[in-house]
């Protein structure tokens, strides 16, 4: 009995210790939560700051602030979200391999869920896009679809199959190319069917622009090699842009006519700066690159007059639309000249003839005879200075 009076004793003597620590933790446990909550919040507040900089187009200042984010929150939920809007930044402003960099280090913590995952890969291939790598642009296009649940409808529908045929047609898969603009212009149109509207219209939503902007969005590297898939890459692609530049919507219309105008201003500035090949003999060489520039206009000017037949007769007023086409003018009247340039140790082109056999001649005054011309001018130099014109009669 005095055994169990102690130990019972020993118990109530230790019960306010133990609930006492028990006190402590919980209190411990509450103020870590009150300071994760805190630190959540302030991430929270920081990203939304970044990603509203990201939206207004300040990437360089993105840049800088979501590398303090990384510094001071690097255990935030948000970290990853930082990378994210950091490689879309330096994609903004050219810094492609930086911006791979970031993509990288986001795809390999693990980590991101699979909304994060699945717009790190599609805005990886635009990327890999500029960089020439278009095996990459197809793959990351392939790893993007498989996220089907994780992106917009518009994007699995329209965009990434257009821009995979646009790529499989850069690689020569025509095979893969057909099957994807196919898939294209049917996600477009079920896209559109979904906005409930037959065609496009002032009241056309911006992301329905937007999808189409992408669509035609290319990002060639030219070379001799690729510059005709290229082109035919710019032929089907145009379209879209096209469209996007006559739907009159305030951001991504104007955006559109300014991309097809690039497009056309990087292929013709790549045929006039064209190199023929060094193993060209010298003696050649001017006449073997006039040739090969002239065969890339002609292929040029084919995918611009498509573009001519694609235009809309009920859109000729948009402002974007006459900004196209006023460029289209032009960029034909110096392809023209250029394609009537005298060929190189041959005299004139074919088209130089034909250009020179069609204008008027130019009549000039008939010429007295120069003997007679020089006779009567010295005749009144004598006259002048008081000299007779007279025979010796022994003459």
């Amino acid at each position: 009995m005095g055994l169990i009076q102690n130990r019972l004793f020993i118990i109530l003597l230790c019960f306010p210790l133990f609930s006492g620590c028990s006190l402590w933790q919980k209190w411990v446990v509450g103020e870590e939560k009150k300071g994760r909550n805190f630190y959540e919040e302030k991430a929270q507040k920081k990203i939304t700051k970044i990603q509203s900089d990201f939206d207004e187009g300040q990437f360089q200042k993105v840049l800088n602030e979501s590398k303090e984010f990384q510094t001071k929150f690097p255990g935030s939920r948000y970290y990853l979200e930082s990378l994210f809007l950091q490689a879309r930044s330096f994609a903004e402003i050219g810094a492609h391999e930086k911006a791979i960099s970031s993509y990288r280090s986001l795809i390999q913590s693990q980590k991101a869920n699979s909304d994060l995952m699945a717009r790190t890969l599609y805005y990886s291939s635009f990327s890999y896009e500029s960089m020439g790598q278009t095996e990459k642009v197809i793959a990351s296009l392939n790893d993007a679809m498989s996220y089907k649940n994780s992106l917009p409808e518009r994007i699995i529908l329209a965009e990434a199959p257009a821009r995979l045929a646009a790529a499989y047609m850069r690689v020569g898969n025509t095979f893969d190319a057909k099957k994807y603009f196919e898939q294209a212009s049917l996600g477009l149109e079920q896209v559109r069917r979904n906005l409930g509207q037959s065609g496009l219209n002032q009241q056309t939503p911006d992301w329905y622009v937007k999808t189409l902007y992408f669509m035609g969005d290319l990002r060639p590297l030219i070379s001799q090699k690729t510059y005709s898939s290229n082109l035919s890459s710019l032929e089907r692609s145009q379209v879209y842009l096209l469209k996007a530049a006559e739907a009159s919507e305030e951001k991504w219309s104007p955006l559109a006519a300014q991309r097809l105008i690039q497009l056309y201003l990087s292929f013709w500035n790549y045929v006039q700066a064209y190199k023929a090949p060094s193993e060209v003999d010298f003696a050649l060489y001017e006449r073997e690159k006039q040739k090969a520039q002239w065969e890339m206009t002609h292929q040029l000017l084919e995918v611009l007059e498509s573009l001519k037949l694609a235009r809309n007769p009920k859109n000729q007023e948009e402002e974007s639309v006459k900004e196209i086409f006023s460029f289209v003018q032009s960029l034909e009247n110096q392809m023209a000249d250029f394609l009537t340039q005298p060929e190189k140790g041959m005299g004139l082109t074919p088209s130089a003839k034909t250009k020179s056999q069609t204008q008027k001649p130019v009549k000039l005054p008939k010429k007295e005879n120069s003997s007679k011309t020089k006779e009567s001018k010295i005749k009144n130099q004598r006259t002048e200075k008081g000299f007779l014109d007279t025979k010796d009669p022994n003459l």
